[in-house]
């Protein structure tokens, strides 16, 4: 997954501290310039709409779950027309945050976690970046493939579009042989 942070911040950065429960529900809209960095951070050709609308939901042990709805309209370059394709992205995601500590600590290999093999984010100075993370659940749902509604490629083999004969640089040298 493309790091969304450059060398000035998060790019797509909503922290969300855990001392203000009032925030703890919401939905996070990207910027029109946020849309153009991603864009080029994910090499695709347009975001036109962006946002995720999120709940945070305290757990035992100073553990945080987020859940939250991505929708996103992006634009890509069909890869067998170069035209362009645009897809509309909703999905629907849940993820645990915990404080670092209980993080290195943890034995994931023996605990269980009930995370179902996904392992908990880390919560940085009392804050959960609801931002980052539905920046990277965006950059793991984009197609690497995009193709253009109708449009397919019908591969046909060499060896049925010709004759059967020999081909290749002895392929005249076997014609010259008498003894067949």
């Amino acid at each position: 997954m493309p790091n969304t942070t450059t060398g000035t911040g998060t790019i797509f950065s909503r922290r969300i501290a855990l001392n203000d429960a009032a925030a703890f529900q919401g939905r996070i809209d990207a910027s029109a310039e946020e849309c153009t960095h991603l864009c080029a951070l994910f090499r695709i050709d347009g975001l036109s709409a962006f946002y995720f609308t999120y709940r945070i939901t305290p757990l035992p042990s100073h553990r945080y779950r987020l859940t939250g709805d991505l929708n996103a309209d992006v634009t890509q370059s069909c890869v067998l027309t170069l035209e362009p394709v645009t897809e509309h992205i909703q999905e629907t995601a849940s993820v645990e945050f915990w404080p670092a500590a209980q993080i290195a600590s943890a034995d994931f290999a023996t605990l269980d976690t009930g995370l179902d093999d996904e392992f908990p984010e880390e919560i940085i100075d009392g804050k959960i970046d609801v931002g980052a993370f539905a920046a990277e659940l965006l950059a793991s749902l984009i197609n690497p493939y995009p193709k253009k509604s109708g449009v397919g490629f019908e591969w046909t083999d060499q060896k049925d579009t010709f004759e059967t004969a020999p081909s290749g640089p002895f392929a005249q040298l076997g014609k010259l042989r008498t003894d067949r």
